[in-house]
């Protein structure tokens, strides 16, 4: 069962699941948040097509989870809103699709099959401005988004510390890629160079991360999710630290075309670096990110060149 299965991450996940040859319960309330329901709407149908899928429009707030919840072994949570903005401007969207949702979710799993093998996602978010430890770094949320996915993962460990609950949760660090969601800053960076726009960067545009290309994140949670979860929590990130100014000049190498930039303040909530210690999830299940930052954004631009 995967919840958010017309997502980024989702319907990856699923599409990869299905390969394998298992049967996958998707889950989605296929609702607007930072980018277009159409995008998920479309995405959903093409998992209707797949061989394998069992498509479950619901809403984890509010409808009755028990029919896909009842015959699973494994669960990955993947449902949420991201992004950081509009999470300031809508707290109780993100406190209810993040923390009530999880909360929901934990309440039907334990009362229709609380022996599923349950994988949550969460975020670097919850670590703060700088996101560079390991597991065991001080949290420190500042936005509203990495405080809802923070409290999501309390009340899991609630659950587990009173409850029959065994649980994996996944720290995702900045995921990429072809299809990549709409409001996320490189495909944004990418559109913006091919049609000659001007890209705002907010800051200095030396905020770096540790992107994650959506394959390493895909393979590594469903190797997560196929062994038993030990109450533990994971760092999943890829390797190559970069900055946004140079993350643009490797599109404009790409697409043989010079960015246009305009510098506005940082914004609220903004990381400046995040850089994930894998160590943890190495000696699990030997993952090794395998894409580098210039062959994840290749493919990127492959793909939008593609369907343009």
């Amino acid at each position: 069962m995967v919840t958010g299965a017309a997502g980024f991450v989702g319907h990856n996940l699923v599409k990869s699941l299905i390969k394998d040859g298992h049967i996958v319960a998707c889950i989605d309330a296929l609702i607007d948040t930072t980018y277009s329901a159409r995008i998920k709407k479309k995405r959903w149908e093409e998992l209707r097509k797949l061989n394998g899928t069992e498509m479950f429009q619901l809403d984890l707030r509010f409808d009755n989870l028990h029919e896909p919840l009842s015959e699973g072994d494994v669960l990955i949570h993947a449902a949420a809103v991201p992004g950081l903005l509009l999470s300031w401007e809508n707290f109780d969207l993100y406190a209810s699709c993040n923390l009530t949702a999880t909360q929901k979710l934990v309440e039907s799993l334990l009362e229709t099959n609380p022996l599923m093998n349950f994988v949550h996602i969460s975020t670097s978010s919850v670590y703060g401005l700088i996101a560079d430890g390991d597991e065991t770094s001080v949290l420190n949320p500042v936005s509203p988004y990495g405080v809802t996915k923070l409290s999501a993962e309390k009340i899991i460990q609630a659950y587990a510390a009173n409850y029959a609950l065994r649980f994996t949760i996944l720290r995702y660090f900045s995921i990429y890629g072809p299809d990549q969601r709409s409001d996320m800053a490189y495909g944004r960076f990418i559109e913006s160079i091919y049609y000659g726009r001007p890209i705002t960067i907010f800051g200095d545009g030396l905020q770096s991360r540790t992107n994650t290309f959506i394959s390493d994140c895909v393979n590594a949670t469903i190797q997560m999710s196929m062994i038993e979860s030990e109450n533990e929590i994971y760092n999943l990130s890829g390797k190559s630290q970069v900055n946004v100014l140079e993350v643009i000049e490797i599109l404009e190498g790409l697409l043989q075309k010079k960015a246009t930039l305009e510098f506005k303040p940082a914004r609220p909530g903004d990381q400046i670096s995040t850089s994930g210690r894998i160590e943890k999830i190495k000696n699990r299940i030997g993952y090794e990110p395998k894409i580098s930052i210039h062959e994840g954004l290749r493919m990127q631009v492959e793909k939008f060149l593609n369907d343009h």
